[in-house]
């Protein structure tokens, strides 16, 4: 059991890599996949709580999607974490704009900001 904890308080330590920018960037990609993770979680037990069974699909495959976007930092991948992370980014937000009622929908304005 105290192994399954190391393992996982390694997982969330800062990742190190040679370069100071490379470090930053992967602290912040990191940090923005565990929140979305957690933030994942609560929806996904609300969702499943009111029966939305499709909706805690698309939650699951975010999870899996964010671990693998750690998973990818803690390799040393940053590029293709990075690449990762904005591509789900955008696919979860065109699915949410597409389910909300189209371009109208509030989260669109997202939308910009993501690309950028």
């Amino acid at each position: 059991m105290v192994q399954h904890i190391q393992s996982l308080v390694s997982w969330l330590r800062q990742p190190d890599f040679e370069d100071q920018d490379k470090n930053l960037s992967a602290l912040y990609v990191q940090s923005i996949a565990l929140v979305v993770i957690t933030v994942t979680v609560i929806l996904g037990v609300v969702y499943a709580a009111a029966g939305q069974i499709s909706y805690v699909i698309f939650l699951v495959a975010d999870i899996l999607i964010q671990i693998l976007v750690v998973g990818l930092i803690r390799f040393k991948k940053l590029k293709s974490a990075l690449n990762l992370f904005l591509a789900a980014a955008l696919a979860l937000l065109t699915l949410g704009i597409l389910s909300a009622g189209g371009i109208h929908a509030s989260s669109a304005v997202l939308y910009p900001i993501i690309l950028l």
